[in-house]
């Protein structure tokens, strides 16, 4: 829906950086919006690894010519139970932007979320608003323990309904759980939500 994780720009340099474990994890790898790239970017200038996460190549193949490391594996939420459990990371900025959301879901659906569907059923896995938002969630939990006390969390296709004062999208129920727990809203813009704590 937009591009969030350009908000970064004003932010992650208020964040401080000199822990050596300090990781940027995108979870859902670039699909020709460019936060591959751009986040790769903010790592290198902070000295800070990064990891992306997405169930195919598609960002590996046309990112080849970089040193990002492409991490390709059955679900994000899995990886993050899996693999980033057991690491020693400390999560500085987490971009969840993975399992594609379906606009309207009432209304015919146009071809290529026929095929997006399709895609995802050849891999076992439901594309629907549902899975989407706790597949997300379960992302969220896993990856809670390895944050920072300053993380960043970015979320896209995420937005607040005026008037039912309430976050849908891929990361609604974050958005209210984070708030509960004492996190800020730090941009709300155009679909896509940056949140934090002790910044």
């Amino acid at each position: 829906m937009g591009a969030p994780y350009i908000n970064l720009d004003s932010i992650y340099h208020k964040l401080d950086w000199t822990d050596p474990k300090s990781l940027i994890l995108e979870i859902g790898s670039d699909r020709d919006e460019g936060s591959t790239k751009f986040l790769n970017d903010i790592a290198q200038k902070v000295n800070s690894k990064f990891i992306t996460v997405d169930v195919v190549d598609y960002a590996r193949q046309n990112l080849s010519d970089s040193d990002i490391e492409f991490v390709i594996y059955d679900s994000g939420s899995d990886w993050c139970k899996n693999y980033l459990a057991q690491s020693e990371y400390t999560i500085k900025i987490l971009y969840l932007d993975n399992f594609d959301w379906i606009w309207h879901p009432d209304q015919t659906l146009p071809e290529y979320i026929k095929q997006q569907i399709e895609e995802y059923n050849e891999r076992g896995v439901e594309m629907n608003n549902i899975n989407s938002v706790q597949e997300h969630f379960a992302q969220l939990l896993h990856c809670y323990p390895k944050l920072n006390a300053q993380s960043l969390i970015v979320m896209d296709d995420t937005w607040l309904v005026p008037e039912h004062d309430v976050y849908i999208g891929k990361c609604g129920p974050i958005v209210h759980y984070l708030l509960l727990l004492g996190w800020r809203i730090l941009h709300d813009t155009k679909g896509g939500i940056i949140m934090g704590r002790s910044i």
